[in-house]
């Protein structure tokens, strides 16, 4: 009775990998547009400023504090033209302004 050894049809299986994953990386390539390659960052503008507290005056807790602080001083920042520093509080005061804390148990 002929047994087989289990190497044969294994090494079929090891020429395939490589082909695969060839295939994969070749597809892969081929839906990333060639422009994703560049990355771009943009420093922040007036409009920013702009934005952020436009956002922040629609939501009620932008009203109470310490979201309404933090966004009087982005908004004074920005002003003064240190806007990147300006859009950085206004961006923390709409992080604050949208955070819902938990309930805090009563002991």
């Amino acid at each position: 009775m002929p047994r087989s050894s289990p190497r044969r049809g294994g090494g079929a299986r090891l020429c395939a990998m490589p082909l695969y994953h060839f295939c994969l990386l070749f597809a892969f390539l081929a839906a990333v547009p060639a422009g994703a390659a560049e990355l771009r960052v943009l420093s922040p503008g007036p409009e920013d400023c702009e934005d952020l507290a436009q956002r922040l005056s629609l939501l009620p807790r932008g009203r109470q504090e310490p979201a309404r602080s933090l966004g009087e001083e982005g908004i004074q920042l920005c002003q003064e033209g240190q806007v990147r520093q300006g859009v950085a509080k206004l961006r923390r005061a709409l992080r604050t302004a949208q955070h819902h804390p938990r309930a805090v148990p009563a002991n």
